[in-house]
């Protein structure tokens, strides 16, 4: 799977929409690593590179379209590269000179469809958290949901983390690479968040144990001199 097919995934599992954003322009692999693509969307456009070798510090392909330079791909700048659109309507050549990996099809670009864009955007706005609170290691707002779902939170998954829904405590999940997911139920609903740092209690048991046992180990020290 592809970093494309990797977005298109994450969209649709936020939003529910069932059409791709993220589409790939019609190519041709020429060989020795030089491609033609069919430009027909004016905006920008995305170009992705699959790599099967280990990451160093080494640049690994200089980028040119049409024998212009646009950009150079190492261990910094190897995800989706962002390229100003000036090719409507017209077949390009892109070549990539200094690869290490020879005559192999690994690039890909890709344009925003903004009709599905738009869909997925409206889609997120009729479920959204509302009147959101942070203080402290608390997180809460309210939401209002037509059907059942899954509330996407856009805080990374971490085990530390007490969710409650309506002052219930529930589980959470992690959805959609590394967030919080909490299924709900329609109707309208409270949602708390409270973090508390993972293995902090056992932490701190711990941590007095051992003072106790510096103490205790002090105070017989004294005491044998005496």
């Amino acid at each position: 799977m592809n970093k494309g097919d990797n977005m298109n995934n994450f969209i649709k599992s936020l939003s529910g929409i069932k059409d791709d954003v993220i589409k790939p322009l019609k190519k041709k692999y020429l060989g020795n690593n030089e491609y033609s693509f069919e430009v027909t969307s004016s905006d920008y456009l995305y170009l992705t590179v699959t790599y099967d070798i280990a990451i160093n510090w080494t640049v690994y392909d200089t980028i040119y379209i049409n024998d212009n330079y646009i950009t150079s791909l190492d261990s910094e700048n190897i995800g989706i590269v962002k390229i100003k659109n000036d090719y409507k309507n017209s077949t390009i050549t892109l070549r990539m000179d200094n690869a290490i990996e020879k005559a192999k099809d690994k690039a890909n670009l890709y344009y925003i469809d903004m009709d599905n864009f738009k869909a997925a955007i409206n889609k997120l706005k009729q479920n959204q958290l509302k009147n959101i609170n942070v203080n402290g290691n608390k997180v809460s707002g309210d939401i209002s949901l037509k059907k059942d779902g899954t509330l996407f939170l856009s805080i990374p998954y971490d085990k530390g983390f007490n969710a409650f829904v309506d002052g219930k405590k529930v589980n959470y999940k992690k959805i959609a690479g590394d967030f919080i997911g909490i299924d709900l139920k329609k109707g309208n609903h409270k949602i708390t968040l409270k973090y508390y740092s993972y293995g902090f209690s056992l932490g701190v048991v711990i941590s007095s144990i051992s003072i106790l046992i510096l103490i205790l180990y002090i105070y017989k020290k004294k005491t044998y001199k005496n």
